[in-house]
């Protein structure tokens, strides 16, 4: 048998749906003529059974006793002509007891999501093409399905049949259950465990067994994967007795293997069967189909299951390594609530009987059709995907919750996630399905510019759209449908093109005035669809399949069809639903739609429908299909509302028709469905260690993050503008949006590129820009007045263009309100939701607390930080509820919680809760503390009294106050975000600032006087407890280590007003904090004795030496110290995530990239309740991987980002472009359609761009005119520092060799503007390849001082020879330079940057400093466009991000430089010592010996480090003589 691959990789057998014969064909059409035939008869059955009830009606009851068999029952086997003849007599039978259209629709009906010719073909294999006995065979399965009355069980579900004695035992007892698939190299089939051990005949009814076993052969079905629909039975015999042998049970399942779900079977296991089983099977062998007996094997040991179940698949018990032992989870009260939804369930049951009739009229003419007919073939495989989405859209109306939904296995998308929790620790996952779901369904559709069925009734309603990434069906009832309306625009676009198509085809006016389908071109058709349909809402909530553009793109690109009643049956749902409530209203069941005998269609092929279809097959494109080959690691998301405008709408769809057609079905297949998500992280570019603070260490971490972000990219404006803030305008730039840009042709060429930089550019140029819009002064009200004149006059402007009715004025004015009230929102919140507790009214009376309740309330404290910190996130939120509306510190941990939170996601709604919980704290703390005089007022900072004359409770109030005002302070700046935001908080930053620097002074002169007392013998005087000191060292050392990290420029502004930065005394504070030394191994404060935000401490600490030093270049990093806190903070912890994370960051700090990975992984897995943490932990694995240049993994991590993260969907959509581009040749295409989204995924925050958002915009703009050469991925590892954290084997052996392939290509070009996309591009990529190749050189002559040192093995570096070869790369770099135009003009700057840390490293201090004064002079190092405007400022992308790099290595350099001199000072002094010493000795042994003794004195020569410590290397060959021509 031949084995062929299908377009997504898979294998297809033959005789599967897409590897037929010829023969193979013919018998399929066969087979459906006849059985469509077969069911247009006795089509008054099925009308007599519609009135009575439906099939019910036609049960006599004793169909359950019929199917019930003994082993008696089978002993005589009938011959082959026997079978055959009952066979045809079941067709007469089925016939006869519910007539030919309940036939047709039970067949649809057990297709399920399974392509209905795969379910025809199972019969012919089982019956070796036997057309009479495959339709026999197929007829009587059929009426087994109604005789057990299957819909119904399944309607009923575990919660239906929960009452039944004994049927809840089987899932209780784990008797039976599915856990796991098989490898993808063995079609991912489910394995069904059966422990035979567990079951006892006598324990429940025959019936009730045989529905436990339908239900779970259904169960079992969806679980499974085209196109190897099968699975995998493990008997499980340990334990074996006669009382579990089960002779009905055990022929009631190997009857519906053989005879109802044929070939539905891979093999089935006996597994450690004893030696009483062998007279058993010796019974049971002669009754068993022969099929089925060459699958039976019998096993015992767990090796010999590897065939197709790994060990990893396995129970310990049963010799697997799988740590793993079931649990059954209840049924939940209410997750069968949308069973109740019958209006929407009957709405979409008629639209996918629509889709049946449709599938029936193609087939029939296909079965009639002479030879091969391409287009029918088309049709039908359109059809198909269209019945199998349509079915995972009506699925949750017709059926319950199953087992797997609950346990997370089974989405409402139809994804199977299985995690499989080792022995060792470790746990494996696997995605099933994730090729074949109803996102790649609607893939597959858009691709072939087909109806997607998204604005129908299951479209918009059904879980498996709305909620698909979620396993609660019941999420679809929290999602409200937004309506959609026609997009005559979109329509129109289609008649152009369709006229621009056939140009010489001129419709005559009947054509013109007749409506019919027959009648109308196809893509007339597609318009009058669009038209009728419009343009389909965006889903929301997590999950929800497309977004708005792809929605738009859906319904101008529709199959052609006649108009249906899909709208109305959408709105009578509608209607219906919201009358009707379901927690009122008793479920019914669900066959519900009007008759099959009326709905039956004609088997001949109408004239119309062939003139459609003729039509249709003119105007069908060839759409080559690429195969997702990512396996994706999806997590269940919150569901989100998501805004879409016809205007979006309409703009969405001129972008896909304006692109070809393999780039829009890609970029529409990856689109992420969040892409309208507001509020990005701010800054990652400019303050990459703040940003990274704000995520790990918690509330007050990211808060200061947030702060340094913001005050980095304010720097530039108070030093140009004197401090005044100004809002960059959206009008100044070229184009507006990304479908702006689409509509003008997407063909930006490098001179429009470069004027829209240079009016545009990032953090250091924002504010140059004339603002052409008013300033928001008075707050919201006058944004909105402004943002509504301006949506009134787009609308006008829109309506006349495109001709729009009133309706769809009226939703555009609608949808424009909307999106103008959220850009209103984003200087300031208007409303704020937040939690309850943050609403109670607070007064001193009602939280003041004894001193023993507010240690109670510390010691809750310390136990919620505990649980937080130990992966224990719900338990510490739900432990510090309890009472947070009054109580101090149970206040706090709710404020530092929800800070984490929004943190972690940079929602505004997070934000906004966030900082109301903060004000809250401040509430409680303002009422508790002692206020200051009038007089105290106009004293100098630092002049408030002392502690010794407040009480406990009001130190406390004090120290809280001062921390929540920084934390809403610095949120307030990271939810309006830049210059504006921090102007507006300065202020409360301030205060917060002299508060806690009093604090500190309280401090220091409580332990001098305690210092005092103890020398001088005087009363003992109490020291301040520890948890009053941990918070004063952590908000001092935050507020002092933020500071430190601003360019010195700024500092010397921030501290003439009050505020002071220094690195070391931060670190110090920390340090204090846990009683760290660098002289002892463990700390002198310990754990019993730790103040409450002692932990925050010594994660600040990790923070420092690992997270920040990776992005800004430092000098007293400490690896040992790290390595201390980390340990000692592990054995507390060992489930931490944030420690699991340090861990892994401390590996890739020191270049050991494999053990980071699995570091990350463990971290990844140690909690699933704040997936935001995740987030963290795979945006540091990709990193890592991109060390490794493992590009496949790191698109793995940046799928999951860019689906389930909203900190940059821009940058993950980026990345995940460039990741598939430099991983193989034949995803350029596909990386190609990926980037195409970034640009409408950028956000503004308060009017401007976050700077590495801003670059990857203006690069993908770019990205089409790349040809098959380009580095764009290791240049974002560049970005992002990973080249300094690769080995230095594998930057030699895989990044080095990869920029010296792409040189060497494009040095055989014999002109560069010959290169395919011209001479600019060619330098572009000759510069920025020759500038990577600077970089790596630099790493591998000198490596970071912290890294582990692993040389390719057998070479010898010659460090002198490969710094020679980095300098002159560099130095290609400046020489091409006026070549780059403005969004490559960066590499220059970069250049000059990383030749001065070169310098630095070879101890060149004199070139070092030139290098790296150049960049800090901010001029202009190359020509630059200045159309607009001038300015004696250098302007490029990421200026912020080298300026901090270079200021960051100046310093460095300083610091070094004191050091070796006071190193050198020390050094003298003790050889001189030394000397004087000597000589006295040698006087004192020669006058009383009268021998000499030589001299002694210690010599010091001075010696390279790299040169002691690091091998010697062959360097790579040098390209001084290599230019092009």
């Amino acid at each position: 048998m031949s084995v062929v691959k299908n377009d997504l990789g898979e294998p297809i057998q033959e005789g599967y749906p897409g590897n037929l014969t010829p023969e193979h064909k013919e018998k399929l059409q066969e087979f459906w003529r006849r059985f469509f035939q077969l069911t247009e008869r006795n089509v008054q059955r099925s009308e007599d059974l519609e009135k009575r009830g439906g099939v019910k009606a036609a049960l006599s009851g004793d169909e359950l006793a019929k199917q019930q068999e003994t082993k008696d029952s089978k002993k005589k086997k009938d011959s082959d002509e026997a079978k055959k003849a009952g066979e045809l007599k079941s067709i007469e039978e089925a016939v006869n007891k519910y007539g030919g259209p309940y036939l047709r629709k039970a067949m649809f009906s057990m297709c399920q999501t399974d392509s209905p010719d795969a379910t025809a073909l199972r019969f012919l294999r089982a019956r070796k093409y036997d057309i009479d006995r495959s339709l026999g065979m197929c007829v009587a399965a059929l009426q087994f399905r109604m005789d057990m009355d299957i819909d119904d069980i399944l309607w009923k579900g575990e919660e239906g049949l929960k009452d039944e004695p004994g049927f809840m035992n089987q899932y209780r007892r784990g008797i039976s259950y599915i856990e796991g698939n098989t490898s993808p190299e063995k079609h991912e089939l489910p394995i069904y465990f059966i422990h035979v051990a567990r079951h006892f005949t006598s324990a429940q009814k025959a019936e009730t067994l045989q529905r436990f076993v339908l239900l779970a052969m259904e169960n079992a079905r969806t679980l499974t994967t085209p196109p190897l629909v099968k699975a995998v039975i493990v008997f499980d015999m340990a334990g074996f007795g006669l009382k579990n042998m089960d002779w009905g049970c055990v022929m009631f399942i190997l009857k519906c293997l053989e005879a109802y779900y044929p070939e539905s079977l891979q093999r089935i296991y006996v597994h450690g069967a004893p030696w009483i089983f062998k007279g058993i099977w010796a019974a049971l062998q002669p009754l068993i189909d022969p099929e089925v007996q060459e699958k039976i094997k019998f096993s015992t040991k767990a090796s010999e299951l590897e065939e197709y179940i790994p060990k990893s698949r396995l129970r310990k018990a049963m010799g697997g390594t799988l740590d793993w032992e079931w649990e059954y989870p209840e049924p939940i009260p209410g997750e069968n609530d949308l069973l109740k939804e019958d209006a929407t369930r009957k709405a979409i049951q008629d639209e996918f009987e629509e889709l049946t009739q449709d599938f029936q009229q193609v087939t029939m003419q296909w079965t009639q059709a002479s030879g091969q007919d391409d287009q029918l073939d088309y049709q039908r495989e359109v059809l198909d995907k269209k019945l199998r989405l349509k079915y995972y859209q009506l699925r949750p109306y017709l059926r319950a919750v199953s087992v797997y939904q609950r346990t997370k296995v089974l989405r409402n998308d139809g994804l199977v996630t299985w995690t499989y929790p080792q022995t060792t620790g470790q746990t494996e996952s696997q995605h099933v399905c994730d090729r074949h779901n109803v996102p790649q369904l609607i893939a597959w559709l858009k691709e072939h510019h087909e109806d997607t069925l998204e604005d129908s009734v299951g479209g918009q309603k059904s879980p498996a759209c709305i909620a698909g990434e979620s396993y609660d069906v019941t999420d679809a009832l929290k999602v409200a449908p937004k309506k959609t309306k026609s997009n005559k625009a979109a329509a129109a676009n289609t008649k152009r093109d369709n006229a621009n198509a056939n140009p010489t085809q001129t419709p005559s006016s009947e054509q013109d005035s007749d409506p019919s389908p027959a009648s109308r071109t196809p893509n007339e058709q597609a318009s009058d669809s669009a038209a009728e349909a419009g343009a389909a809402g965006v889903a929301a909530g997590a999950g929800a399949v497309g977004a708005g553009a792809a929605a738009g793109n859906a319904a101008t690109k529709r199959e052609p069809r006649p108009r249906s009643s899909r709208r109305r049956n959408a709105d009578q749902a509608q209607a219906a639903n919201t009358e009707s409530s379901p927690a009122n209203q008793e479920p019914s069941t669900p066959r519900t739609e009007s008759s099959p005998a009326q709905k039956q269609p004609s088997n001949a092929p109408s004239e119309e429908t062939a003139a459609g279809n003729s039509t249709r097959r003119r105007a069908r494109k060839p759409v080559p299909s690429i195969a997702n080959k990512d396996k994706r690691e999806r997590r269940s998301t919150s569901s989100r509302a998501q805004r879409s405008s016809a205007v979006s709408s309409r703009s969405a769809s001129e972008q896909a028709e304006s692109r070809e057609p393999a780039d829009s079905s890609n970029m529409e297949s990856y689109q992420d469905k969040n892409a309208e998500q507001s509020a990005s992280s701010l800054g990652k570019a400019t303050a990459m260690g703040t940003a990274a603070v704000g995520a790990v260490a918690g509330a007050a971490i990211g808060a200061v993050g947030a702060t340094g972000a913001a005050i980095s990219n304010a720097a530039p404006s108070l030093s140009r503008s004197g401090g005044e803030p100004s809002i960059r305008s959206s009008s100044s730039s070229a184009f507006e949006s990304a479908d702006e840009w689409v509509e003008s042709g997407g063909d930006r060429g490098t001179t429009q590129i470069s004027q829209d930089f240079s009016t545009d550019s990032d953090e250091d140029q924002d504010d140059l820009v004339e603002d052409d819009r008013p300033l928001r002064t008075n707050g919201l009200r006058s944004g909105s007045e402004n943002a509504t004149e301006k949506g009134a006059s787009r609308r006008s402007m829109l309506a006349q263009e495109y001709e729009l009715d009133e309706d769809e004025q009226e939703q555009m004015s609608d949808s424009d309100t909307e999106d103008d009230d959220e850009d209103a929102m984003s200087i300031t919140p208007d409303t704020v939701l937040a939690p309850d507790y943050t609403r109670a009214k607070v007064s001193a009376q009602l939280c003041h607390q004894s001193e023993a309740d507010l240690r109670d309330d510390l010691e809750v404290a310390h136990q919620a930080m505990e649980l937080f910190l130990n992966s224990q996130m719900h338990d510490a939120e739900q432990l510090c509820s309890q009472g947070a509306d009054r109580r101090l510190y149970r206040s706090v941990g709710m404020a530092l919680i929800n800070c984490v939170k929004s943190v972690m996601t940079f929602e505004p709604s997070d934000l906004q809760i966030a900082m109301q919980c903060c004000r809250h704290t401040m509430n409680i703390a303002d009422v508790l503390r002692k206020k200051p005089t009038k007089l105290a007022k106009f004293l100098p900072l630092g002049q408030a009294p002392s502690f010794k004359d407040r009480t406990l409770e009001q130190q406390h109030a004090e120290l809280v106050y001062a921390e929540a005002m920084m934390l809403r302070a610095v949120l307030g700046i990271a939810y309006a975000g830049g210059t504006i935001g921090f102007v507006r908080q300065a202020m409360n930053l301030r205060n917060a600032y002299a508060i806690l620097r009093t604090l500190l002074k309280n401090l220091e002169e409580s332990d001098a006087l305690v210092e005092e007392a103890r020398v001088t013998g005087k009363s003992s005087v109490k020291p301040m407890d520890q948890d009053l000191r941990s918070g004063i060292y952590l908000g001092n050392g935050l507020a002092q280590l933020i500071l430190s990290l601003l360019p010195q420029r700024l500092l010397g502004v921030m501290e003439k007003v009050g505020f002071a930065g220094d690195r070391r005394q931060a670190m110090q504070m920390f340090e204090r904090a846990g009683g760290w030394s660098r002289n002892r191994r463990m700390p002198s404060v310990p754990a019993e004795q730790e103040g409450v935000r002692r932990s925050l401490c010594d994660m600040m600490i990790l923070m420092y030496h690992l997270v920040i030093s990776a992005y800004v270049p430092m000098t007293d990093v400490d690896l040992t110290l790290a390595d201390q806190v980390l340990s000692w903070n592990l054995q507390r912890f060992p489930r931490g995530i944030f420690f699991l994370y340090f861990s892994a960051r401390l590996y890739a700090t020191q270049a050991l990239p494999e053990k980071a990975i699995d570091c990350y992984r463990a971290a990844i897995e140690a909690q699933r309740e704040f997936k935001q943490l995740h987030h963290l932990c795979f945006w540091s694995l990709s990193l890592t991987y991109l060390s490794t240049s493992d590009f496949d993994r790191a698109y793995e991590c940046y799928d999951v980002l860019s689906r389930e993260s909203n900190w940059s969907k821009a940058i993950y959509q980026y990345a995940k472009a460039a990741m598939l581009y430099e991983s193989s040749a034949y995803n350029r295409s596909q990386s190609n359609a990926i980037m195409m989204t970034v640009p409408k995924l950028v956000k503004r925050v308060a009017g401007r761009h976050i700077p590495f958002e801003r670059f990857v915009q203006l690069k993908a703009s770019k990205f089409s005119l790349m040809s098959q050469l380009g580095l764009p991925a290791m240049e974002f590892s560049y970005l992002w520092h990973c080249l300094e954290q690769a080995p230095v084997f594998l930057l030699i052996s895989h990044q080095l060799t990869r920029i010296d392939e792409v040189i060497d290509q494009l040095e055989a070009y014999q002109s560069p503007s010959t290169y395919g996309s011209g001479e600019q591009e060619f330098y572009s990529l000759y510069c920025l390849a020759f500038f990577l190749r600077g970089v790596a050189l630099r790493y591998v002559a000198y490596p970071e001082p912290q890294t582990v040192v692993r040389h390719p093995v057998g070479e010898r570096i010659n460090v002198a020879e490969v710094a020679e070869d980095a300098i002159h790369s560099f130095m290609k770099v400046f020489e091409y330079a006026h070549f780059l135009d403005a969004v490559d003009r960066y590499l220059v700057y970069f250049a000059h940057y990383e030749l001065g840390c070169l310098y630095s490293a070879h101890g060149n201090e004199a070139d070092a400093k030139r290098e790296l004064e150049l960049v800090l002079s901010r001029k202009p190092l190359v020509a630059q466009d200045t159309k607009r405007f001038r300015s004696a400022q250098a302007n490029y992308l990421l200026s912020g991000t080298c300026q901090l790099r270079a200021n960051a290595a100046l310093e460095t350099m300083r610091i070094n430089r004191d050091r070796r001199a006071e190193r050198l000072s020390k050094s003298r002094s003790v050889r001189r010592r030394s000397s004087s010493a000597a000589r006295r000795r040698s006087s004192v042994i020669s006058q009383s010996n009268g021998n000499e003794v030589p001299n002694t004195g210690l010599s010091m020569q001075p010696s390279l480090r790299s040169a002691n410590k690091r091998s010697q290397s062959q360097s790579h060959r040098s390209r001084a003589n290599r230019l092009v021509t």
